[in-house]
C-alpha cells in the first residue's frame, strides 16, 4: 500500500470539519480518515482498516455501485449509501467523491454528509401523511355512509360513478393526484341529497316540476357542506358543477365550456351513464346501449367530446361497475 506523501494536503484533510476519508481506487481500501470522521462514526484509522467491506458498507452493493459510477464520471455529488458506525448502528449518508492522483497513485477523496436524522424525519413525515390519508378516507366513507342511510340508491350510485369516473380519468392519462381527487369527489358527489326529503328521493313515480326543482338543489347543498373543509382537491367545486353542461343548459349556475372544470365534466358523464344503466325507484334499468346513445347524441352539446369517446370505449370493453 503506497502512502500519500503531500504533508500539506494531509494537514488540510485532517483539519476539515466534515467527515472525510481517502480510499485507494485500485485496492478499494480506506487509507486515511480525518478526526471528524472518527468523531462522527466512532472509528479510528486502525480499526477501520481491519474491517471487511460488508462490516462497513451496509448492504445492497453500495460500494460497488458507487465505484462504478465514480469510474465513469470522475466525481459524484450526493451519492446515497449506508454505513455501519463503530457501534453497529446503520447510518444514512450522502457521499461527495472525486478521483484524484497523488504522485502515481489514484485515490478517491470523499466527504460525507450524515443523512440519518433527515431520513428519519422524512420517514416519520411519510408515516404521518399515510395516517392523514387514512383519516381522510375514513371521513369520506362516513360521509358516503351518511348519504346511504338517507337513500340506499344514492349510495350504490356514487360508488359506481366513482369506478367509472376513475377509469375515464386514467384513460385520459390525467395526473395521479387529479385522478384521486375525481375518485373521492365521485364517492360523495350526491352528498347534498341528505337535504332532500326521502319521500322525493324514493318516489316511485314521475317527479312534479316543483319536486324536480327541489332535487336540483342538492348540488348547492353539497357544495355548502364541503366548501369550508380544506381538501387537497377542489372537491366542493366538483360537487357543485357535476350537473353543469358545456352548452350552458345545466344547473345550478349555467356554466359553459371551459368554465366547467375537467373533473366535473368527467363526473357528469359517469353520472349520466350510471343513472341510465341502473335501476331507479321510478323505473327499471334502461341499459348501457341507451346510455351510449345519449352520450353520442349530446357529445359536444352537453358533454365533452373526448370524455364521451373514452367513456363509450370503456363501456364497449365491459367495465365492471359492481
Amino acid at each position: 500500500m503506497k502512502k500519500i506523501k503531500d504533508d500539506a494536503f494531509l494537514s488540510l484533510f485532517n483539519l476539515s470539519s466534515n467527515p472525510k476519508f481517502i480510499m485507494e481506487k485500485d485496492s478499494g481500501k480506506i487509507t486515511h480518515i480525518n478526526e471528524s470522521f472518527s468523531r462522527s462514526f466512532g472509528y479510528d484509522a486502525k480499526s477501520l482498516k481491519k474491517l471487511n467491506d460488508d462490516e462497513f458498507w451496509a448492504g445492497d452493493n453500495f460500494k460497488t455501485k458507487w465505484l462504478e459510477e465514480l469510474s465513469k464520471k470522475g466525481s459524484i455529488v450526493e451519492f446515497p449509501a449506508y454505513f455501519y458506525d463503530f457501534s453497529g448502528e446503520i447510518r444514512s449518508v450522502l457521499l461527495y467523491s472525486v478521483i484524484s492522483k497523488n504522485d502515481d497513485l489514484d485515490i478517491i477523496i470523499t466527504e460525507i454528509v450524515d443523512n440519518t436524522e433527515k431520513e428519519k424525519i422524512a420517514t416519520n413525515l411519510q408515516s404521518t401523511i399515510l395516517k392523514l390519508n387514512d383519516a381522510m378516507e375514513s371521513m369520506i366513507s362516513v360521509i358516503a355512509h351518511t348519504v346511504e342511510l338517507k337513500d340506499p340508491y344514492t349510495a350504490g350510485h356514487q360508488k359506481r360513478v366513482a369506478i367509472l369516473a376513475e377509469a375515464i380519468a386514467r384513460k385520459m392519462k390525467l395526473p395521479q393526484n387529479v385522478i384521486e381527487g375525481i375518485r373521492i369527489a365521485s364517492i360523495i358527489h350526491d352528498i347534498g341529497k341528505i337535504a332532500i326529503p326521502v319521500e322525493i328521493l324514493s318516489k316511485p313515480g314521475k317527479l312534479s316540476p316543483m319536486e324536480f326543482e327541489l332535487i336540483k338543489t342538492h348540488s348547492v347543498a353539497g357544495y355548502n357542506i364541503l366548501k369550508d373543509i380544506e381538501f387537497e382537491w377542489p372537491l366542493a367545486e366538483m360537487v357543485y358543477q357535476h350537473h353543469e353542461r358545456i352548452d350552458g343548459s345545466g344547473y345550478p349556475r349555467g356554466l359553459k365550456g371551459d368554465q366547467i372544470i375537467i373533473e366535473a365534466k368527467i363526473i357528469s358523464v359517469a353520472d349520466v351513464i350510471e343513472a341510465i344503466s341502473f335501476h331507479r325507484p321510478y323505473r327499471p334499468s334502461l341499459g348501457t346501449g341507451v346510455a351510449i346513445r345519449e352520450l353520442n347524441e349530446k357529445s359536444g352539446i352537453f358533454y365533452d367530446k373526448e370524455i364521451v369517446k373514452i367513456s363509450v370505449d370503456i363501456l364497449a370493453e365491459g367495465i365492471d361497475l359492481s
